[in-house]
């Protein structure tokens, strides 16, 4: 006999659970757990369903026109435990055996699950198949995972996408160091084959590093990282605005408008270009700043920081104080530390407009200079006024 009835998905400690509720014919609402195996998605949560049952059993659940207990009936047979036939137990304190696909090359502490994800079932039921994301990227953009947590009293509730939260989901990756040398030297060819006159220097992360914190996302939070290689990066476009504000404020801070006095500066001029003047008709800087990129496996690591007066804050009105009563909001995002970047600083005059090679050095020498000084007393990146981004040149 067919059954039409509610699917609810909602997020576990131990991954993806789903629960089937229906009305009997006498009116009463029944509820009854979705067998372990079937390959549940968040994106069946408060789907309708159609459910045969045989002595108490659930023999067919059909989801979106696909009866799911076929796919589980396809997958390798369990024991009471939970174990496949034939499969070891886990040592005590590893993943659990859905997730150990995922943890492979990553750290210990990482917990994964890809049936968390937004993504069709036909593409989750591929992932889940031993099949370990590499790319960081991919993993945190393409397969972001969404927690549903069940509550006590209103049920299924949504939490949304998270990079880190309680003992659901944490990424954690481990970068292998052999592409990342691989691509430092691509880089350290194509600069010089471009240009005859570069600088190349390296510093470290002092303490944290954010890069593109609020960059689009679905998380609350972004992370810059290299959409080819998943490695977190430092976009030269970054490294030339921070240079570019520690000249205009060390050098011209205290005047009126330190903006228009750094534009009609020469030196600031030839490093940073400048747009149409009474004077000069626009011209793009020489100095070419190139992405930064780590010599070493960069480590990622969670951090939080916790709102307390979100309602004073989002009072447009300002009715609203920011009084002890409000309740703080976690928010988790992510931050690169103990790590070394690699800083590249190459020169193009192609008009010729800068004559003689003692010119040359001295724009190149000025623009690191400035550079040094932004990265090491500035800071880069976000949040650089509670400490995070600074950094320490090495010799």
């Amino acid at each position: 006999m067919e059954i039409k009835a509610k699917l609810f998905v909602r997020t576990t400690k131990k991954g993806i659970a789903g629960e089937i509720s229906w009305t009997d014919d006498q009116g009463r609402a029944k509820r009854m757990p979705v067998p372990p195996g079937i390959p549940l998605t968040l994106d069946m949560n408060g789907m309708d369903c159609i459910m045969e049952r045989e002595g108490g059993q659930i023999i067919s659940l059909v989801v979106e026109g696909q009866d799911l207990m076929t796919k589980r009936e396809m997958a390798p047979s369990q024991s009471k435990s939970g174990m496949r036939s034939g499969q070891e137990p886990p040592p005590p304190g590893s993943s659990p055996p859905h997730l150990s696909s995922f943890n492979k090359g990553k750290s210990d502490g990482e917990i994964y699950d890809v049936r968390m994800a937004k993504m069709p079932l036909d593409t989750i039921g591929v992932l889940a198949q031993n099949v370990q994301i590499e790319n960081f990227h991919l993993q945190l953009y393409k397969t972001a995972p969404y927690i549903v947590e069940q509550t006590r009293r209103k049920g299924p509730k949504e939490i949304g996408f998270k990079v880190y939260h309680k003992n659901i989901v944490k990424l954690a990756p481990i970068f292998s160091e052999k592409p990342i040398n691989a691509l430092l030297e691509r880089q350290k060819k194509s600069i010089r084959a471009l240009s005859n006159h570069c600088k190349v220097f390296e510093c470290s992360t002092d303490w944290r590093l954010i890069i593109g914190l609020g960059g689009a996302s679905v998380y609350e939070t972004s992370m810059t990282l290299h959409h080819l290689y998943g490695i977190p990066y430092i976009p030269g476009s970054a490294i030339k605005g921070v240079t570019r504000s520690c000249y205009i404020i060390e050098k011209y801070g205290q005047r009126e408008d330190p903006e228009k006095e750094a534009l009609n500066d020469p030196m600031f001029q030839k490093i940073f270009g400048h747009p149409k003047l009474e004077n000069a008709e626009a011209s793009k800087g020489f100095v070419v700043f190139h992405d930064a990129f780590p010599t070493t496996s960069p480590q990622i690591v969670p951090d939080v920081m916790n709102p307390h007066y979100g309602p004073y804050y989002s009072d447009e009105e300002g009715k609203i104080p920011p009084a002890d009563y409000h309740s703080p909001v976690p928010v988790t995002f992510l931050t690169v530390q103990n790590t070394t970047f690699r800083f590249w600083l190459s020169l193009q005059d192609r008009s010729g407009q800068l004559q003689g090679s003692s010119n040359i050095e001295k724009v190149l020498s000025t623009a690191e200079e400035w550079l040094k000084k932004a990265i090491s007393k500035f800071g880069i990146g976000a949040k650089t006024s509670v400490g995070y981004g600074y950094m320490n040149i090495q010799s």
